[in-house]
């Protein structure tokens, strides 16, 4: 064999040992692919023979110092830095090796339902990237009574909750805790909202009716007859029932009652006539003479009673009353009285309900210290509170017509 065969057969035998020794790997930097053959040991010197560089944050994998074998794959992710703007107005800034705002989304455990301002598939460039994300999380919420169910919602307060989760509520409806409330701030319980509406209703009561006690000369004195049958009043009351989740919680009257229909007063009749009138008012010593006359003679028949009346006058100079105390009214109408005597506005007299008639008696009003005496000649009132029921002259003299009722007080003479 010559020199130059020898030398010839040498080199191929040392190109097919180098041959032999090289290894085929795959590189992927950054998502980019490559396949390289290699004679290089570890990872580190792959890397390094190509010019790739990397940092403390950068990932490498396997690791550096990993021997090469055929078919070892190398992944090269460079750490770029994302800033977050959370909803609520929190901000950080996180390197990460991801490629993709999904691959961001999936490393640092945030829910496939958060609200983010780039779709998922978006890649993060080695300048990286700013993105606005609501975070998704769950709240219990309660409505109507029944039992809490989990909604998923991205908002930030109680009222966004609802919203999202198409729960609706008006202003009547309470919400717990506060529409305005932070999620961040609520409890265990969640969220409840309680359905309250309100019904309206009519209720109808009785109105009593009053009875009317009227004199009348027509029946004898003592005797009564009904007139008029009393009939009650309808009175309808609006009532406003509110409703808590299906249950009744409160009644209250809406406005002021209305009158349906108004009551019908009972009228009687109190008689105040004399059975024997006919026969006194002829004899000159009868009630309608020197009875109803009092101290002014004995004339006969009516014209004794009316003279006698006519006569009387107020008498001013008696000390004060200060025994019996009650309310007093007064009349004017001319009418018999229960005396048998017509009955004379003019004259100092009274009506008292068992006084026997012809007492005199003197009555003061308090509130000016006036006095006055008068005679008992007819029979009432026959109001509730009231005892006397004066002349209208009698009334005069103590200053109490303006008024109509007044408290006084009487001492019998």
């Amino acid at each position: 064999m010559s020199i130059a065969a020898g030398v010839l057969a040498a080199s191929g035998g040392v190109f097919g040992a180098w041959t032999a020794t090289a290894k085929t790997v795959d590189l992927t930097v950054d998502g980019v692919p490559t396949t390289l053959t290699t004679h290089d040991a570890t990872v580190a010197d792959v890397l390094a023979e190509r010019g790739i560089s990397y940092g403390a944050r950068d990932e490498v994998a396997p690791a550096p110092q990993t021997p090469v074998t055929s078919g070892t794959q190398i992944v090269v992710r460079y750490s770029r830095n994302v800033t977050l703007n959370i909803a609520g107005g929190d901000q950080k800034v996180v390197p990460t090796t991801a490629l993709t705002v999904g691959d961001l989304l999936d490393a640092l455990r945030y829910r496939e339902e958060s609200r983010v301002s780039a779709s998922r598939s978006t890649p993060i460039g080695r300048q990286g990237l700013s993105l606005d994300i609501a975070p998704a999380r769950d709240v219990p919420v309660s409505v109507g009574g029944k039992p809490a169910t989990t909604v998923v919602t991205t908002g930030l307060t109680v009222s966004d909750a609802l919203t999202e989760a198409k729960i609706k509520f008006d202003g009547d409806d309470e919400i717990l805790p506060a529409k305005d409330a932070k999620l961040d701030d609520l409890d265990a319980k969640g969220i409840t909202v309680n359905v309250v509406e309100y019904k309206e209703s009519e209720k109808k009561s009785d109105i009593d009716f009053e009875t009317e006690r009227r004199r009348t000369s027509e029946l004898d004195e003592g005797e009564t007859k009904v007139k008029t049958e009393g009939k009650k009043g309808v009175r309808v009351e609006t009532i406003r029932e509110k409703f808590v989740n299906g249950k009744s919680v409160e009644k209250k009257p809406k406005g002021k009652a209305k009158t349906e229909k108004e009551p019908v007063n009972k009228i009687v009749l109190v008689g105040t006539g004399d059975s024997d009138s006919d026969s006194s008012s002829s004899g000159g010593s009868g009630s309608g003479g020197s009875g109803s006359g009092g101290s002014g003679g004995s004339g006969s028949g009516g014209s004794g009673s009316g003279g006698s009346g006519d006569s009387e006058e107020a008498d001013t100079s008696q000390s004060p009353a200060s025994g019996n105390s009650c309310k007093a009214s007064y009349y004017w109408e001319p009418q018999p009285t229960a005396s048998g005597e017509r009955f004379n506005p003019n004259a100092m007299t009274a009506a008292h309900k068992t006084l026997p008639l012809g007492t005199r008696i003197k009555v003061t009003n308090p509130s000016n210290g006036k006095t006055v005496v008068v005679r008992i000649n007819d029979r009432g009132p026959y109001v509730s509170g009231r005892c006397l029921d004066l002349s209208k002259a009698a009334m005069e003299a103590i200053g109490g017509t303006s008024a109509g009722v007044i408290t006084v007080k009487w001492d019998k003479l």
